[in-house]
Parts: C-alpha cells; sequence; structure tokens
C-alpha cells in the first residue's frame, strides 16, 4: 500500500475520545482509526450518489428499452 502522511490537530476531548476508541482494541492505532472514518465516508458518498440516482430514475418516465439502450449497457 501506498501511504503518505498527514498531521490531524485534534482539540484535547477529541485526541481523548481517539485514543479510548483505539484502546478499545477495534484499531491498532490512532491512524487506522482515522483510515477507518474516510474509508466509511468514502462508503457513504457512494450510497449517497446511488440512492440519488435510483430516485432520478425512480422519477423519470417510464419508457421501453431500445435496442441501442441495451447495447450501451453491455446487454
Amino acid at each position: 500500500m501506498n501511504t503518505t502522511s498527514i498531521t490531524i490537530l485534534l482539540p484535547k476531548s477529541l485526541r481523548e475520545f481517539v485514543e479510548r476508541e483505539v484502546a478499545f482494541g477495534r484499531h491498532r492505532n490512532a491512524a487506522d482509526y482515522v483510515q477507518a472514518l474516510v474509508r466509511e465516508a468514502q462508503k457513504r458518498r457512494v450510497r449517497e450518489r446511488v440512492e440519488a440516482l435510483l430516485l432520478d430514475g425512480l422519477r423519470s418516465p417510464a419508457r421501453e428499452m431500445t435496442r441501442s439502450d441495451w447495447e450501451s449497457i453491455g446487454g
């Protein structure tokens, strides 16, 4: 894995919270904890985008699929 470093300044209360989360044992260290939070944020963005696209599809008028439609999706 290609990694780089980043410095994050936290107030004492948040730093202590992160330390407690790490001590709980689900993450090896603060960096692993923050990486997990970022991954969850990425997943949330993808879910939000998929939901928005699904809603757009549900709101659009229904129409019959054409041969061109099927070909554009590889069907």
